[in-house]
């Protein structure tokens, strides 16, 4: 990634894993590789920390039934230890989902990449909102900085898809940790969504949604609550209209940081 400043940061990774099945349930898993970094760090009294070096570790994968899967294990890289897993379980109707990641970062990249909750039903397929759109909700977003630092994110979802909706929640933790530590930052929240079939032409959608942000170099909490919910009318074939309504408010450590926001909302959609 380079930047108009002149600055520049680089991520290089080559990674191997070996496995071996034991079993029907479990598999064996070994990992090796290296990786050669380039850390943007602008605090100039800060010494930009050693990103290269040798990858190796191992983990374990486990699949007691073609429903559920769990892949996790634990490497050694140039940050330390790196603890990670990837969970899924599926039933008729229900998908359970976690997710433990461990990697280096930066601003740009999550918000190129990151859909931290984009809500699908229990057969993959996105939940949308009342104007047509997918229902998506990213809070967890990092200081806008060109500097780079190392993520850690837990993710945690449950999916339920009914007769004429679904019904969906997120949880996640995320701690980012940079050069300076005094800009090291930590949120967490929690995302419920209901989206009901009440007419055959007439759909509603209802999302809460509670985040929390912990600055570091202040000491300074800010947690947020956020609530939405519309209504949407087909109007043919490919023609909708909808209505939303929304609320949010922030309260925080600092006062100059508080703030309440109602919206309305009223869209004609089309598509071809």
């Amino acid at each position: 990634t380079e930047y108009s400043e002149g600055d520049h940061s680089i991520f290089a990774k080559l990674l191997a894993r070996v496995g071996y099945r034991i079993n029907r349930k479990w598999r064996a898993n070994a990992y090796f590789g290296a990786e050669n970094n380039n850390f943007l760090t602008l605090a100039s009294a800060v010494d930009e920390p050693d990103s290269d070096g040798t990858i190796y570790g191992a983990g374990a994968t486990w699949t007691p039934s073609p429903r559920t899967d769990l892949d996790f294990g634990v490497a050694n890289r140039f940050f330390g230890t790196n603890l990670y897993f990837n969970f899924t379980h599926r039933n008729k109707r229900s998908v359970w989902t976690a997710s433990l990641t461990h990697d280096p970062n930066n601003a740009r990249n999550e918000l190129l990449n990151d859909q931290t909750f984009q809500f699908e039903d229990a057969f993959g397929e996105p939940v949308l909102d009342p104007s047509g759109n997918p229902v998506f909700i990213n809070p967890d977003s990092a200081l806008l900085t060109s500097e780079d630092f190392i993520r850690r994110q837990l993710n945690v979802g449950w999916t339920h898809s009914m007769k004429r909706g679904s019904l969906g929640a997120r949880a996640y933790y995320t701690q980012r940790d940079y050069a300076d530590k005094e800009k090291d930052t930590s949120n967490y929240g929690i995302t419920a969504t209901l989206s009901r079939q009440l007419l055959s032409r007439i759909s509603a959608n209802l999302s809460v949604n509670w985040f929390d942000t912990l600055l570091t170099r202040d000491d300074i909490g800010n947690t947020t609550w956020d609530i939405r919910v519309g209504l949407s009318r087909q109007m043919g074939t490919r023609t909708n209209l909808a209505f939303n309504l929304s609320h949010r408010r922030n309260n925080s450590d600092d006062p100059g940081r508080e703030y309440t926001e109602n919206r309305a909302t009223l869209t004609l959609g089309t598509s071809w």
